[in-house]
C-alpha cells in the first residue's frame, strides 16, 4: 500500500509539473504572437483572456495538454527496456508504445462518433417535394414570396452547384460582401485586414457569380456587411465614436463602401439591396444619416430596398422602415431552453415573437422579410441560435432532428402571414456534398432533413 500511494504521488507530481510547464509555454508563445500581431496593447490582454476562458472552458484541451507527458512516459518506459533486456525487451516495449497510441485513437474515435450521433431519427424524406425539372418554377412571380438562401462560394457557380439549389425550389439567392474594420472605434472600412485592392479583386468574382445566377434566372439580393476581428470592446452593432470628426470620416467611408456595392447591384441588375446590417449604434443616433444615405442609394440603384436589423432591440430603433421597400430582421430569435424541444415547444416559442413582428408591419406599412434565420445542427440551437458555431463546445451532440423542427416551426408559423415577404436562410456552401466533422453541426440544411423541410415550403404557393 506505501508503494502504491509513492507511486500515485510521483504520478500526480509529475502530471502537476508537465501541466505547468505546457501553460506557462502556451501563454509565451500566445503573448509573443499577439505582441507582433496586436494593433493596441488591449488586443494582447483581449487574446490571454480569451486563452483562459478555453482551457476553463473545454475539458479537451487537459486531455491534449497530458500528450508531453504520456510522451514522455512511454519514452522512459523503452529505454528501460532497453536497459533491463537488451534489443529483444527494447523491440517488444517499442511495438507496445506504437500499438496502444493507434489502437486508443482508433476505439477513442469509435466512442466519440457513438456519443455525438447518438440521436435516434427517422425522418421520412419527401422526394415529392424537389424540383425535378432542372429549371427554376416562378413561384414569387405569383405570391411575392422570397424563397432563399445565403450562398457561400470561392469561385463561380457551375451546374453541380446549381443543381441542388434548383431542385429545393430555392429562387432568390444573397450574396454577402465583406468590408473589413478593425474594431468598433476604427473609422476605416477595408483597410484592415484585406486591402481595397483585394476587395476590388473579389468584387470581379461577385460580379462573375451574379452574372452566373442570372443565366439560371434566379434572383439576387446583394447584402454587404462590416466584418471585425473583435478585440473584447464589441462587434458591429456597437461602432460608435467620442467626436464628430471620427463620425464625419466614418460616415463618408461606409457610404464609399456601400454606394460602390449599389453600384455594382445596378450593373449587375439585382433585385434587391441591402443597406446596412446589423449597425444598431449608428442607426439609434444617425437616423438622419440613414435617410441621406438611402436618398444617395436610390439616385444610382433602381431595385428594392431594405436593411438588416438585429432582432433585438435594432428593429424597434430603426426610424426610417417608411424610407425603404422591406422591414428586414435578423430573426435569430429565441424560442424555448428545452434541449431537444419538441414542434409543439417551438411554436409556442414563436407566438410570444409573432405579434410584435406584425406591429412593425402595421406601424409602417412595409411587409416584413427575414433577411437571414438559421438553426445549427444541435440539440440547443432553439435557445440561441445567433450562437457562432466556433463557440460550440467540442464533441456536442449532433442533432438533425433539432434543426428539422426549428425550420418546421418557422415555416408553419410565417409562411401564410400576408404581410410576411419571405427569408433567406443562412446558409449554404457551393460545391458542399457531405457532412462530415464541423459542418455537422453547422447552420447549413445541406445533406439534412432540414433541407428537405424546406424544399417542401419553398414549393408551396401562398
Amino acid at each position: 500500500m506505501p508503494i502504491a500511494y509513492s507511486t500515485l504521488r510521483k504520478v500526480a507530481r509529475e502530471i502537476f509539473i508537465n501541466y505547468v510547464f505546457c501553460i506557462v509555454l502556451l501563454f509565451v508563445v500566445a503573448f509573443i504572437f499577439l505582441k507582433q500581431n496586436a494593433t493596441q496593447p488591449s488586443d494582447i490582454l483581449f487574446g490571454l483572456k480569451s486563452l483562459s476562458q478555453v482551457l476553463i472552458s473545454n475539458p479537451l484541451i487537459w486531455l491534449v495538454l497530458l500528450i508531453p507527458w504520456l510522451i514522455f512516459k512511454l519514452i522512459q518506459f523503452v529505454y528501460q527496456g532497453y536497459q533491463t533486456g537488451g534489443f529483444t525487451r527494447w523491440g517488444k516495449r517499442s511495438f507496445v508504445c506504437l500499438a496502444l497510441p493507434v489502437l486508443g485513437m482508433f476505439f477513442g474515435k469509435s466512442f466519440l462518433d457513438d456519443y455525438t450521433h447518438s440521436e435516434q431519427y427517422a425522418y421520412q424524406w419527401l422526394e415529392s417535394a424537389e424540383n425535378k425539372a432542372g429549371v427554376i418554377f416562378p413561384r414569387f412571380d405569383q405570391d411575392s414570396l422570397q424563397r432563399g438562401i445565403h450562398l457561400f462560394g470561392r469561385r463561380g457557380f457551375g451546374s453541380e452547384e446549381i443543381a441542388p439549389i434548383v431542385k429545393n425550389n430555392i429562387e432568390w439567392i444573397t450574396l454577402v460582401p465583406y468590408g473589413w474594420q478593425e474594431s468598433i472605434s476604427s473609422t476605416q472600412i477595408g483597410r484592415s485586414e484585406r486591402s481595397y485592392t483585394t476587395l476590388t479583386h473579389r468584387d470581379s468574382v461577385y460580379i462573375h457569380q451574379i452574372n452566373e445566377l442570372k443565366t439560371h434566372k434566379f434572383k439576387v439580393m446583394l447584402k454587404p456587411h462590416i466584418w471585425m476581428h473583435s478585440n473584447g470592446d464589441g462587434w458591429r452593432s456597437d461602432i460608435a465614436f467620442n467626436n464628430d470628426q471620427d463620425w464625419l470620416t466614418w460616415k463618408n467611408n461606409y457610404q464609399k463602401f456601400i454606394l460602390h456595392y449599389a453600384r455594382i447591384a445596378a450593373l449587375t441588375n439585382c433585385e434587391q439591396f441591402c443597406i446596412g446590417t446589423e449597425l444598431h449604434q449608428v442607426v439609434k443616433t444617425h437616423p438622419d444619416y440613414w435617410r441621406y444615405l438611402i436618398k444617395e442609394i436610390r439616385a444610382i440603384y433602381p431595385g428594392k430596398l431594405t436593411y438588416a436589423a438585429n432582432w433585438y432591440q435594432e428593429v424597434e430603433d430603426v426610424s426610417f422602415w417608411d424610407d425603404l421597400d422591406f422591414i428586414g430582421i435578423q430573426a435569430y430569435y429565441p424560442l424555448c431552453n428545452e434541449k431537444s424541444p419538441t414542434l409543439k415547444s417551438l411554436m409556442k416559442g414563436w407566438k410570444k415573437h409573432i405579434d410584435q413582428i406584425e406591429k412593425y408591419h402595421l406601424a409602417y406599412n412595409r411587409p416584413v422579410l427575414f433577411t437571414e434565420l438559421g438553426y445549427k445542427s444541435t440539440t440547443d440551437s432553439a435557445k440561441e441560435p445567433w450562437a457562432w458555431v466556433n463557440n460550440v463546445p467540442q464533441f456536442t451532440k449532433v442533432s438533425y432532428e433539432t434543426q428539422a423542427n426549428c425550420y418546421e416551426a418557422f415555416f408553419r408559423s410565417f409562411w401564410n402571414k400576408p404581410w410576411f415577404a419571405g427569408v433567406h436562410l443562412w446558409e449554404w456552401r457551393a460545391g458542399s456534398r457531405n457532412n462530415r466533422g464541423r459542418s455537422e453541426i453547422n447552420f447549413t440544411p445541406q445533406h439534412k432533413p432540414a433541407e428537405n423541410i424546406m424544399a417542401k415550403w419553398y414549393g408551396f404557393r401562398r
